[in-house]
């Protein structure tokens, strides 16, 4: 199986459990690895044969901006549901980080993998 992925998106998204978080945007930093065939890619070199990450990144943006979610649990949970069923992906794993949540931390987060490479 091939990786499709994306490092490093930043998000804003209102994400939190304490009063003061339900009141900003913070930063998320999204890693994403899908599993994808590429083989017919290859062979077209043409975009509708391949999993096009700029949709994909554009897609967790706009995920991102239109849910408000308690838990850093919740956000990877709609999002891996959300592109498994669009994208029809029989593996993915992704790795959200909350910037700067945590004194003297650089980020805390979240790495979950669904489906089979």
């Amino acid at each position: 199986m091939d990786t499709v992925f994306i490092e490093g998106l930043t998000v804003e998204t209102v994400i939190g459990v304490y009063d003061w978080e339900r009141n900003v945007r913070q930063t998320l930093s999204v890693d994403l690895e899908m599993g994808f065939d590429v083989a017919n890619a290859m062979a077209s070199d043409n975009l509708k044969d391949t999993l096009n990450y700029a949709e994909v990144a554009n897609d967790i943006q706009q995920l991102a901006g239109n849910h408000q979610c308690l838990l850093l649990e919740a956000f990877v949970g709609i999002l891996l549901d959300q592109l498994i069923q669009k994208y029809h992906l029989p593996w993915v794993r992704i790795k959200v980080r909350k910037l700067g949540a945590v004194a003297n931390a650089a980020s805390v987060g979240l790495v979950v993998e669904r489906g089979s490479r």
